[in-house]
């Protein structure tokens, strides 16, 4: 996932403005805590129903359905971790990992019984509950780390 940021070993990427919440994706507090560390490569969201499905010894089959369940959503991102050169990759700092799960502690549903609002493209919103966050793959040649943070849609109110 990396690679379409950061393509060759060597390569310096300079991220300014609004970088890690760009225009793209925005997602409550995170740029706060993590500054220019990070960037948001995709939201991915899902809406399904809930069902049972029944097939008789008759050779039956009967679909039951009791209503929306809740969405899901999975934010995935790429922190960068500074090294040992001061200021590459944007203001990546060895903190970045530090103050995603310190973001995380403040906004998790346990804790805040509330939802924050993610964004796309300024247009599509959700409030969602944050429910657990996970690193994931590190890239030793550019100092990064992927992440993802998962949530569930909030219900609309009717």
């Amino acid at each position: 996932m990396s690679t379409s940021y950061l393509p060759s070993k060597g390569t310096v990427v300079k991220l300014t403005g609004d970088a890690g919440s760009s225009s793209m994706y925005r997602v409550d507090g995170l740029r706060d805590k993590l500054e220019d560390a990070f960037v948001i490569t995709n939201v991915l969201s899902s809406e399904s129903d809930i069902i049972a499905q029944v097939a008789t010894v008759d050779d039956y089959r009967v679909l039951y359905t009791f209503g929306k369940a809740f969405g899901s959503i999975t934010i995935t991102g790429i922190l960068f971790l500074g090294g040992e050169y001061p200021g590459m990759c944007g203001k990546g700092k060895p903190g970045a990992v530090k103050a995603l799960y310190e973001w995380f502690d403040e906004v998790r549903v346990s804790k805040t019984k509330k939802p924050i609002v993610v964004s796309c493209l300024g247009s599509e919103r959700w409030k969602v509950y944050i429910v657990s966050t996970a690193l994931m793959r590190h890239d030793a040649s550019f100092n990064t780390i992927e992440f993802s943070i998962t949530g569930a849609i909030a219900p609309n109110p009717k």
